[in-house]
């Protein structure tokens, strides 16, 4: 195996993970492509065959190519990690939620964030609700209606988690109008001085 750096945007990388078998045509999977034509760009200049991209988060610094690279390679498969915000589309934090001494979720949910975060999830809520959803089954299937994402892979600690969650696999694509409404809730978090 190789791994390419891909320098994007400013201040970011993308990679290719070669499966390096010797030659022109060997597959990779591109991960966190943020921009496109840097990445497209190393694939010509490698010669290698994208069959995955994996998405390590749904951040616009680590998406904002895959629309473009997917036309480029039609049948490339998408992989999305994460599609519960790191824990806030369970519906399990509260305002007084602590973890463990030096878990990093103290961080990423620093009091400050966790306020921040919680009103957006509660208006999540309500939308999932009123569809007769869970917060869980809401964040699966809106993540699973985007026609580029092939799967995604959702954080199960409980055997139960693993249940509910395959069997959101067999329901249907949420609507496009809910889709629509659902998009109004995007939150692009701008990088502070979290470590």
């Amino acid at each position: 195996m190789r791994v390419v750096s891909i320098p994007c945007l400013s201040d970011n990388y993308a990679y290719l993970v070669i499966a390096a078998q010797g030659g022109a045509g060997d597959s990779a999977a591109i991960v966190d492509p943020s921009a496109a034509q840097p990445v497209l760009d190393a694939i010509a200049r490698e010669g290698v065959k994208p069959v995955a991209i994996w998405l390590t988060h749904h951040h616009w610094d680590h998406v904002g190519g895959v629309e473009d690279i997917v036309a480029a390679h039609p049948g490339i498969a998408v992989i999305a990690r994460v599609p519960f915000d790191e824990g806030s589309l369970t519906g399990t934090l509260r305002s007084d939620s602590r973890w463990p001494e030096g878990d990093w979720r103290n961080t990423y949910f620093a009091p400050a964030h966790l306020a921040a975060t919680l009103p957006r999830v509660e208006r999540v809520r309500q939308d999932a609700d009123a569809l007769g959803m869970s917060l869980p089954e809401l964040a699966l299937r809106f993540i699973l209606s985007n026609p580029t994402v092939t799967t995604t892979i959702p954080g199960m600690r409980r055997l139960k988690h693993v249940e509910t969650n395959l069997a959101v696999s067999d329901k249907p694509p949420v609507a496009p109008d809910v889709i629509g409404r659902l998009r109004a809730h995007r939150w692009d978090r701008v990088p502070d001085d979290r470590p």
